[in-house]
């Protein structure tokens, strides 16, 4: 595999931590690699204004 990608995500892993108990969503995808000239990540950001 070439090194020309945009990016690489190792080890990737998202929680989310509920009432009923933590919910994995992701959970150590190994690698993800990145060569589009465009990308976009949509979502919340976990953040509040107070």
């Amino acid at each position: 595999m070439s090194d020309n990608k945009l990016f690489e995500i190792k080890n990737l892993k998202t929680f989310f931590h509920t009432e009923a108990g933590t919910v994995k969503a992701v959970n150590d995808v190994p690698s993800i690699f990145i060569r589009v000239g465009f990308l976009g990540i949509v979502g919340e950001s976990g953040l509040e204004n107070r």
